[in-house]
């Protein structure tokens, strides 16, 4: 394993998640569904790459309208807000 090409996110580089979940958030999740916005590995994966924490916004970029709306309003009915 090179260890160059793994992200890097301070003095600490992230290792592969398993092979068998979703590539982006380390979650076992539908590819149309949200990505864990809550998982560790998302967020430091997401943190190298654009020098910030991701949103629920972020997350769920790449769901269709419908996905989006569903996930806004299940995250509102416990509390959190999504601005998109």
């Amino acid at each position: 394993m090179n260890i160059d090409k793994l992200p890097k996110v301070g003095d600490f580089h992230l290792m592969p998640c398993a092979s068998d979940v979703c590539q982006e958030c380390g979650v076992d999740h539908a590819p149309k569904t949200p990505h864990n916005q809550q998982s560790m590995y998302y967020k430091y994966k997401f943190y190298s790459q654009h020098d910030r924490w991701p949103t629920w916004a972020d997350a769920m970029e790449h769901c269709t309208d419908d996905v989006k709306q569903r996930w806004i309003e299940g995250l509102k009915m416990h509390g959190v807000e999504v601005d998109l």
